[in-house]
Formats: structure tokens, C-alpha cells, sequence
């Protein structure tokens, strides 16, 4: 994943990139798994 922003003072472009920690992955996959069939009840 990536952050990137102006920076206020020297106004040059800052990016930030790396990977989501094995647990905020997880996290992601069942909240896609659950809303995916929170409807079909």
C-alpha cells in the first residue's frame, strides 16, 4: 500500500510504500468474507 503527500515546507513529493502486516491482512479478508454474505439472510 502507498502514502504519498506534498511536503509543506519544501514542497517536494513524499511516497511511502509497504506491505499490510499479516494480521491487518487477515482482518481485511474476513471483513470482505462477511459483508460478501451479511445480506443473504
Amino acid at each position: 500500500k502507498e502514502l504519498g503527500f506534498i511536503h509543506p515546507t519544501t514542497k517536494k513529493e513524499m511516497l511511502f510504500s509497504s506491505e499490510l502486516p499479516d494480521d491487518m491482512s487477515q482482518v481485511i479478508e474476513k471483513w470482505r468474507k462477511y459483508s460478501q454474505f451479511k445480506n443473504d439472510v
